[in-house]
């Protein structure tokens, strides 16, 4: 989840695999608008909108451009 969080403070895209409520797994690039109780909103780049994503059905996250900054 750390990831979501600092897309959503520094906007850089995170990819994430989301699984759908008809359990279809996909690969997702998106850079995070904001965080609430139970989901995400969120630019997505493959669908080109701004979308809600269950925080539940996030099975992963990964920085999609990483800092060459140490943290």
């Amino acid at each position: 989840m750390n990831d979501l969080v600092r897309s959503l403070q520094e906007q850089i895209p995170v990819d994430i695999i989301y699984v759908s409520a008809r359990n279809s797994f996909t690969k997702r690039r998106i850079i995070v608008k904001s965080i609430e109780n139970q989901h995400i909103h969120a630019y997505c780049y493959l669908r080109r909108l701004c979308r809600t994503f269950k925080k539940e059905q996030i099975l992963s996250t990964q920085l999609a451009y990483r800092s060459t900054n140490p943290s």
